[in-house]
Parts: structure tokens; C-alpha cells; sequence
């Protein structure tokens, strides 16, 4: 066996230790094994993100790549790697006999992590030989080269058939696929290759609908998100929550930037090391066995380096913006249902979008790493100081003016969402009162308000690039200076500027380039974000209705005081300041038509509120069960009217019950409208009711409440929009019918019905047993029906490629062929310049 110095022993003991570190679990899930503890019935596999099917765990199987894992782990090389090999072999053997198919899964990986680090031990060893040229020639003529590279190649092969399991059957989400990423192998997930499926079937298609792709997984589904977020109890700044909710992504995230900022200068390392075996080899001598290592050193380190970047973006995209930007929008939604109606806040509904943005582009800032530093003579140590030092110089001369334009560019980015508030506000005032504007002959007035208000929203929004414009030139600035500087410095040093040197330097230039260009951006996304997460964190700790009621028979109010909401500390506002009504005592009888009336604006409508319902069942209500005594439906001044058509509006995600439904209809007195429209109660509403009128607006509200599942009816000044007949026919058959009190026909003992003659009333109306069976005989009835009208065009996509007019269109409104033409001068002159780079470093033979 081969001699092992002193740092190929301390790699090994290293390595020796991380295996021993990841087997232990593998122990535990032996000894769990062989307790009886370990056992999973595939047959019902069912975990957070779905149910398997039965075709799923038929297709669910590891034995192949079990078998290659054990056969692999078997074929031991020498006695030196033979405690890490018996470790990897636990390792194996508790993947082997684990029946739990994810933690099978967990085992495999922990096994292919050992064998990788087994493989990097034994290429670091066979390194350190080929370096001693004592040994070498020997080394590559005899049969140890061969058992190493066997060794190699297993350990290859071992790592490779760890991670082949498939964590677990692929399952499904309300009977839809669900994502595969957590139910394929290790291999297949870190290779990308789970979307296989999705992106043939995108090119067997060639367009993918909604319903062609699959459900997400628990970690990105908004309601499984939401759950999570309400679970903890956030008591720390919202940006603290955000880390401690979604910390293993962050972290993973952060041990992959570390691993990329040393992968994105690897190359220029392991370039610089054989450039410098070429520069010591002499005409027609044999290139170096050293220099092939440095070869496929090079092309694994490319490969890592770019898987790595790749899973990284993965993670920052998919497992933080995507999950963080939903989690933060269900809140927002969520606390608008709860905060009170503040009247006179500052409007803050628009800032989800922008905060999620912002948090998904600072989680993928990557790191800055340390260019590497050459020690090629006695004066390196000092010539390494004089570089530093003159580099540091030529870098600091930005500082202030990017310090300068950082300051300036937060506080436009904060005028500017703000503006972007009052835009929001005033377009969505003009949208809900467009009718009135065009009645008033408005349109002119309500435009120049709207054009002001965007007049302003754009120069701030120039102050906002123009700022950002002057911190790229910064950061771009200072790696042009850097390396100007740093090369002159080191010629004039050394008198010699070697083609080593200068390769490296160049490559390093570059990377610490493309890595500074990228810092203003994170910058000013850095600046977006705290500004957004702050406005979210005020938004979501504002005040909240507060629930002071009490199970009661009835609905009553004892000795309260009701007034407007407020925001949080003014609630000790100056009484004199604050309408209140004060000390109210009133009791409103069940089943009874109770009637609140005053003077405009007096506070009406804030009197009758009352308990919350229960958990509703809807899915399962019929006649016996319908009405929910302390469900509340409310009919707003304004109709709630959602675009659908009429039926839908008025069952509103109720079972369809069609005796209800047709009393509905006839006691809201819109079964003539139905007759009049062509599609009838299929009618299209459209937004906000607009192919209605005001009358029958407040007509299909009404009818949505009466045909709720409400026991109390909370109705706001509720004639007003129809005539006084039908306002009469509604009062007396709809509010004061069967369908306002609940009641029903006919009720009581089957005694009393035989007294009043009603039982012989409903016998003498049933059908015989033979008219029945003739009822029920199958008739075949041809109909035809059209569909309803839409009066809202769906949206359409183009199908193939984007036609070149439409380049065009975007090509003249952002500036014209003029602009472009010379944008595109510019971007080749600057292909000039940095091909022209790499041709003077091949020319440069400068002595000083």
C-alpha cells in the first residue's frame, strides 16, 4: 500500500467523521427495523401533499436500485478505506431494510453523501501521488492504479444508486396529480428531470391549459401556507418571521451561495494551475500526466459550479419568492376581512405584489467571494499588500457617490409608492362612480385629476431609475478600475506580466465583474424590500373588529356604545369629537320584523350586528335542516353582485333547491324580468351588475338572502330602489312571507291533520302505484337548448410564435429604430472590447 502523508491522513479522518456523523441515523432506522417499528403499508400511502392511487404505488418500486447499492458497497478495495466503506455498507443495508419509503429515501441520501465524500478522498489521495514525481511512473504502470480507479469507480457507483430510489408513489390532490418533485428519486429531482412529463406533453400540445399542470405541493399551496403562518405566534418584526417560517430554504440557500462563490472561481484556479505546468513544460516534452488531472479537475468543477447556480436560483424562486409572496398575500387578504373600516386611512391594498417581488430578488443575491492572489517571488507578500492597497484606493473612489445615490434612490422609491397609493385610489373612485361621471359631464374634470396624479407617479419614477442608472455606473466602475489597476500594478512590480497571470487575473476580473454588476440591483431590491415589508407590517398589526358578543336566544344590545371605527390610539379620542351612541338597550325578537329608523347618518345600520354563526355544513343541508337560527345575511345599500349569471348570484354556492329557489324567484318578483331576458335566469349579470338595473340589483341581493341559510337578515334601507308596488308585493310575500319568518305550511301531529281534513286533502293528490311506474318509464326527449350570451369576451391566447409585428410595435413604442440601432452599436462595440481583451492577453509577452 501506498505511503499517505500527513494531509492525505488528515482529509481521511475528516471524511472519517462526516461518515460516521450521517450513519447514525442509519443505526437508529436498523434498530427501528428489526423493533417492528418501521413498517408502512403502501397500500393507503397518504402524506401532507395528497393520496397515492393505486396505479401509483403498482409503479412505486426500489428493488433495482437497492440491489446495485448493496452489490457496489460489497466490493471493498484495501484495508485503508475499509472503516469508511463499513460505515457506507450500514448505511446501505438500513436503506435496504427500511419499509417507510421516504425514509428509505432520507437513508440513500445520507449513503450518497458518505460515497461522495469517499470519492473526493480517494481523488485528493491519488492527487497528492501524481504530484510526487518519484512515484509516478510507477503509480500509472502498476496494478494499484487500477484497484484506485475500481475504488473510484464504485464509490461513483455507489453515490449514483443511493440516490436512485423514488421517495415515494406519485399522489394525487383532490383526484389531481400532484407536483412530482417530492415523489422522484434524489437523481431526478437535482437534475431537473421530474418535468420531463409536463414538458412533453407542452410539446405533443403545443399550448398547456390550467388543467394540464399539476397541483402544487403543501409547501407552496396558499391555504396549507396560510395554516402554517397563523400556527406560530409572531411577536418579532415581520422580515424575522419571514426567516424563522421559511429558515431551512433560507439557509440551504445560503450554503449553496457560499458553495457558488468559491464554484464561479474554481475555474480560474484550476486554469491558472495549468497554465503554469505549460509555462515550466519545454519544447517537445511530453505534457504532464498532472496537467490531464487538471483537465477533468476543470470540466467537474465547471459542471458543479453550474448545477450548483442552477439549484440555488431553484430554491430562491420556487422555495422562498413563490411560498413567502403567497404566504403575504393570503395574509393581506385575510387581515382586510378583519380590520376595521377606518374611514379616511391611507389605502394600502397594492402592496403585496411589490414586497413578494422584492423578497424573492433579495433571496438569490449571491455571494461576493475573494479573487485568489499569486505569491510567484520573495516579494509577494509585499507585492500582495501594494495590490490590495492600490486596488482598494481605485474601488473607494465610488463609495461616496454610491452612498450618495442610495440615499436619493430610497427616498424616491418611497414617493413613489406612495403616489402609486393615490393613483390606485383615485382610479378605483372613478371606476365605482363612472355613471355619475358621465351624467355630470365629469369626464374632463376626473381626467386631468387622474392625468396629474400620473404625471407625478412617472417623475418619480424617473427619479427612481435615474438613481438606479448612476449606481450601475458605480458598481460597474469600480471592477474596470480594480483591474486596470491591479494589472499595472503587479507588471510594474514584477517587471513581467506572464501569460499565467494574466489569464487568471482576466477570468477573475470578469467573475469579480459580473458579481459587482449585480450588487446595485440587490441594492435598490434590498431598499424595495424593507420599505414594502415595513408598509405590510404596519398594514397587518392595524386595527382589528373586535368580537364582544355573547351566545344569546335573541339578538339585544345592554348598555353599548357604538360609534365609527377608528384606528389604534384613537380610540381615546375626545368623546365631543366622536359620534357615539351611547348607553343602547334594545332587544330584537326572534322570528319578528324589527324596524331601525332615523335621520341620515346617524349610525342605523351599526346597531344590528350579531353572533357569529357556527360551521355551516353547507354540503349537506336539505329542507329539514336549512335554516341556521345565528347564521346573519347581510343586504348592503349598494347590491353585492358578482359577475355570473343570475342563478348563480342568487344560490351563491348553495345546493340547488328548487322548490326554495322558484319561491325565490316569485316572492322578489323577478320572475317577469326573467321572462323578458332572453336567457332567463342564465342571464350573464356581468361586473358589478351592469346589464341590470338598479331595482333588480337590489332584487337578486334580496333574493340571495332569502334563499340563504340565514335566521337573521340584516337588511340597509332596503326599498329604495324599486317601485312602491313591487316594494309592497316584496314586503308582503318575501320579508313577511314564509320565506322572511321561516315558517312553513302546515305543521303538527298527524292527529290534528286527520281533524282538519289535510291528510285526506294531500292523499286524494298522490298518484297510484301503477301511474307511478308509468311515470318512471323511460322517454327519450331531443332538446335544445342555446347558450347563454356572454357580455364579458373571455380571454384568448395567440397560439405558435410571436409574429414579428408585434416586435415592432414594442420596437417604435420604447423608442423607435433610431434608438435601437444605436443600443445595438453600442452592444457590439462593447463585444468588441471584451473580445479584444482575451486577444491581448493572447499577444502579451511585456517585459517592464
Amino acid at each position: 500500500m501506498l505511503d499517505i502523508n500527513s494531509s492525505s491522513l488528515a482529509t481521511a479522518i475528516a471524511c472519517l467523521l462526516v461518515v460516521i456523523v450521517l450513519t447514525l441515523p442509519s443505526v437508529s432506522s436498523i434498530i427501528s427495523h428489526f423493533r417492528e417499528k418501521d413498517k408502512q403499508n403502501l397500500n393507503n400511502y397518504t402524506d401532507k401533499d395528497g393520496s397515492a392511487t393505486e396505479e401509483t404505488i403498482a409503479a412505486f418500486s426500489t428493488k433495482l436500485p437497492k440491489s446495485l447499492l448493496i452489490i457496489s458497497t460489497l466490493l471493498l478495495e484495501d484495508c485503508f478505506n475499509v472503516v469508511l466503506w463499513s460505515f457506507i455498507l450500514i448505511q446501505a443495508n438500513s436503506t435496504i431494510l427500511s419499509r417507510n419509503p421516504t425514509k428509505a429515501y432520507a437513508n440513500g441520501v445520507r449513503a450518497a453523501v458518505s460515497s461522495s465524500f469517499l470519492f473526493a478522498l480517494c481523488l485528493y489521495g491519488d492527487g497528492l501521488i501524481v504530484e510526487d514525481k518519484s512515484v509516478q511512473e510507477d503509480f500509472r504502470s502498476s496494478a494499484t492504479f487500477w484497484l484506485r480507479l475500481s475504488q473510484l469507480s464504485l464509490a461513483l457507483f455507489a453515490a449514483i444508486s443511493a440516490i436512485s430510489f423514488p421517495r415515494r408513489p406519485h399522489v394525487t390532490h383532490n383526484k389531481h396529480p400532484v407536483d412530482g418533485m417530492l415523489s422522484v428519486s434524489a437523481l431526478e429531482r437535482y437534475a431537473f428531470s421530474w418535468v420531463g412529463d409536463i414538458l412533453a406533453l407542452a410539446s405533443h400540445k403545443t399550448r398547456l391549459e390550467l388543467q394540464d399542470l399539476p397541483k402544487m405541493d403543501h409547501y407552496t399551496r396558499a391555504k396549507d401556507l396560510s395554516e402554517a403562518w397563523e400556527e406560530r405566534e409572531h411577536t418579532k418584526a415581520l422580515w424575522i418571521e419571514i426567516f424563522l417560517t421559511h429558515k431551512s430554504p433560507f439557509i440551504i440557500q445560503w450554503i449553496l451561495t457560499v458553495f457558488q462563490a468559491f464554484g464561479n472561481f474554481a475555474p480560474q484556479f484550476v486554469t491558472f494551475q495549468i497554465l503554469k505546468i505549460l509555462e515550466r513544460r519545454k519544447p517537445g516534452d511530453e505534457v504532464p500526466f498532472e496537467a490531464w488531472i487538471w483537465v477533468a479537475t476543470l470540466f467537474l468543477v465547471t459542471l458543479a459550479a453550474a448545477w450548483i447556480e442552477s439549484w440555488m436560483f431553484w430554491i430562491s424562486w420556487s422555495e422562498l419568492a413563490i411560498p413567502i409572496r403567497s404566504q403575504l398575500s393570503a395574509q393581506i387578504f385575510q387581515k382586510a376581512m378583519r380590520r376595521k373600516d377606518v374611514k379616511g386611512a391611507a389605502r394600502t391594498g397594492k402592496k403585496s405584489t411589490s414586497t413578494t417581488s422584492d423578497a424573492a430578488q433579495e433571496s438569490i443575491a449571491p455571494g461576493t467571494p475573494e479573487d485568489e492572489e499569486e505569491d510567484a517571488d520573495p516579494k509577494g507578500k509585499q507585492s500582495t499588500v501594494n495590490l490590495i492597497v492600490a486596488g482598494m484606493l481605485a474601488m473607494s473612489l465610488t463609495i461616496p457617490l454610491n452612498i450618495y445615490f442610495s440615499k436619493r434612490y430610497s427616498a424616491a422609491q418611497d414617493r413613489l409608492m406612495k403616489i402609486r397609493d393615490v393613483k390606485m385610489a383615485v382610479v378605483t373612485e372613478a371606476l365605482q362612480g363612472i355613471r355619475q361621471i358621465k351624467f355630470s359631464a365629469l369626464e374632463k374634470n376626473w381626467g386631468d385629476k387622474i392625468g396629474l396624479v400620473r404625471k407625478k407617479e412617472l417623475d418619480e419614477q424617473w427619479s427612481v431609475y435615474l438613481n438606479d442608472t448612476m449606481l450601475l455606473f458605480c458598481w460597474i466602475t469600480s471592477p474596470i478600475a480594480l483591474a486596470a489597476v491591479a494589472l499595472a500594478v503587479y507588471a510594474y512590480i514584477h517587471g513581467v506580466l506572464l501569460p499565467s497571470v494574466a489569464f487568471t487575473a482576466i477570468g477573475v476580473f470578469v467573475n469579480l465583474e459580473v458579481t459587482l454588476s449585480v450588487i446595485p440591483e440587490l441594492t435598490t431590491d434590498l431598499i424595495d424590500a424593507y420599505i414594502s415589508v415595513k408598509r405590510i407590517e404596519r398594514y397587518l398589526g392595524g386595527a382589528e373588529i373586535s368580537e364582544s358578543t355573547s351566545d344569546a336566544p335573541n339578538v339585544s344590545f345592554e348598555k353599548a356604545s357604538i360609534a365609527w371605527p377608528c384606528a389604534e390610539g384613537e380610540d381615546e379620542m375626545d368623546g365631543n369629537e366622536r359620534y357615539v351612541l351611547r348607553n343602547v338597550d334594545v332587544s330584537f325578537p326572534k322570528g319578528e320584523l324589527s324596524i331601525i329608523s332615523g335621520k341620515t347618518g346617524t349610525g342605523k345600520i351599526h346597531v344590528p350586528r350579531g353572533p357569529k354563526a357556527a360551521d355551516r355544513h353547507d354540503h349537506l343541508a336539505n329542507k329539514d335542516n336549512w335554516i341556521i337560527p345565528s347564521s346573519i345575511a347581510f343586504v348592503a345599500q349598494i347590491p353585492w353582485i358578482e359577475n355570473a349569471s343570475i342563478k348563480d348570484n342568487i344560490l351563491f354556492g348553495l345546493p340547488f333547491d328548487e322548490d326554495r329557489y322558484k319561491k325565490v324567484i316569485e316572492y322578489c318578483a323577478l320572475r317577469k324580468d326573467l321572462e323578458m331576458l332572453g336567457d332567463g335566469e342564465n342571464t350573464e349579470i356581468g361586473a358589478n351588475g351592469i346589464n341590470l338595473s338598479g331595482g333588480q340589483r337590489w332584487r337578486v341581493t334580496f333574493a340571495r338572502a332569502l334563499y340563504s341559510r340565514a335566521g337573521i337578515l340584516v337588511l340597509d334601507d332596503i326599498f329604495s330602489a324599486v317601485d312602491a308596488h313591487v316594494g309592497r308585493f316584496i314586503y308582503e310575500k318575501g320579508l313577511t312571507g314564509e320565506l322572511g319568518d321561516g315558517t312553513v305550511e302546515s305543521a303538527g301531529f298527524l292527529s290534528d291533520l286527520k281533524e282538519a281534513g289535510t291528510l285526506e286533502h294531500i292523499i286524494s293528490h298522490e298518484e297510484t302505484p301503477e301511474q307511478i311506474a308509468e311515470d318512471e318509464s323511460p322517454i327519450l326527449i331531443v332538446s335544445r337548448k342555446d347558450d347563454a350570451k356572454k357580455f364579458v369576451e373571455e380571454e384568448t391566447r395567440e397560439r405558435g410564435s410571436v409574429k414579428g409585428k408585434v416586435y415592432g410595435h414594442y420596437l417604435n413604442a420604447s423608442g423607435g429604430w433610431s434608438f435601437w440601432t444605436l443600443v445595438l452599436i453600442a452592444f457590439l462595440g462593447q463585444q468588441f472590447l471584451v473580445t479584444g481583451r482575451s486577444w491581448w492577453v493572447e499577444t502579451l509577452d511585456i517585459k517592464l
